[in-house]
């Protein structure tokens, strides 16, 4: 009991010596607020801007991202441009991608895609336009049901 009422007058003199704080500011020194979604989610786009090539998977592609806008160009001649959203909170990330020009068949569809970011490699899979289920994980590169890839930021060639 003696040890309890030390406590008690222990931080009674503290707190009569204490200045008055706010508890909103005792609340700030301890707290980083989480980023919020909008913010991650804008982060990945800034990361994302530019142009792409493709380093490893069974197509060789170019892909280009400005703004919420992308363009992909396959060595093999065909090339998709349109809109894409982002999704930062599922796992792995998504992006929706809306094709606005490319092959007849696959113009106005959206191509469910998933993509993790690292630095300067973007892993990257999307599923055949118009089919609306979403990967839950990266199959292989090489699956044949998906164009799955690993590109590498394009560094602009420096001029002098």
């Amino acid at each position: 009991m003696a040890r309890h009422a030390f406590a008690r007058s222990a931080w009674a003199e503290h707190e009569a010596n204490a200045q008055p704080r706010e508890l909103h500011s005792l609340e700030e020194e301890c707290w980083d607020e989480p980023e919020s979604s909008e913010q991650r989610a804008r982060q990945d786009l800034e990361s994302l801007q530019g142009q792409w090539l493709s380093a490893q998977g069974r197509h060789q592609a170019e892909f280009l991202i400005a703004g919420g806008r992308f363009t992909i160009h396959f060595k093999e001649g065909v090339i998709y441009m349109g809109v894409f959203d982002l999704d930062v909170d599922s796992r792995p990330k998504t992006m929706d991608m809306r094709i606005e020009e490319g092959p007849p068949i696959h113009k106005g569809k959206t191509t469910c895609c998933i993509y993790e970011l690292a630095g300067d490699t973007l892993h990257w899979c999307a599923t055949r336009p118009g089919f609306g289920e979403r990967l839950s994980s990266f199959p292989s590169e090489y699956d044949p049901n998906y164009v799955c890839l690993t590109f590498r930021r394009e560094k602009p060639s420096s001029e002098g």
